[in-house]
């Protein structure tokens, strides 16, 4: 396979998860408390051809000797941005937000290892009862 076309492969290949990424973003654009993903790219690697046996015909030349060569472009870095998203009015009256970066709800989850802590900023919260038939305040997947 010629050079090219593996240069060609590689980049696309990581173009293409980039564009899952952004797909993602735009699929979750809605979902409350989503954190989109940004990503960036670098050189994956680059070959060196000394095309100039001497460097006293290179006269004036400021850069390095030979001709670089990139094999395609990779991911460098994917990165979760943590800033607060717009905020929505709703007609519910258990909805929630915060206006710090720094704030959130701790929820109880029952899974495989009993019950567990875990930290959400989705505000969105319902009304359920309990076994006493008192009400309790969960989320949209139950929690309380």
């Amino acid at each position: 396979m010629n050079r090219t076309m593996m240069t060609a492969t590689n980049t696309l290949n990581q173009l293409q998860s980039k564009i899952d990424q952004i797909s993602n973003n735009i699929a979750n654009v809605d979902t409350t408390a989503f954190k989109k993903t940004q990503t960036s790219f670098n050189d994956l690697l680059t070959q060196s051809f000394n095309n100039q046996p001497s460097e006293t015909k290179e006269k004036g030349r400021l850069t390095a000797y030979g001709i670089r060569q990139g094999t395609g472009a990779m991911l460098s870095q994917s990165q979760l941005v943590l800033s607060k998203g717009a905020l929505k009015t709703t007609d519910r009256n258990l909805d929630a937000a915060f206006t710090r970066d720094d704030q959130f709800f701790t929820v109880s989850v029952q899974d495989d290892n009993g019950v567990n802590t875990r930290l959400t900023r989705d505000g969105a919260f319902y009304l359920s009862p309990n076994a006493n038939d008192q009400m309790m305040l969960v989320t949209s997947a139950g929690h309380t």
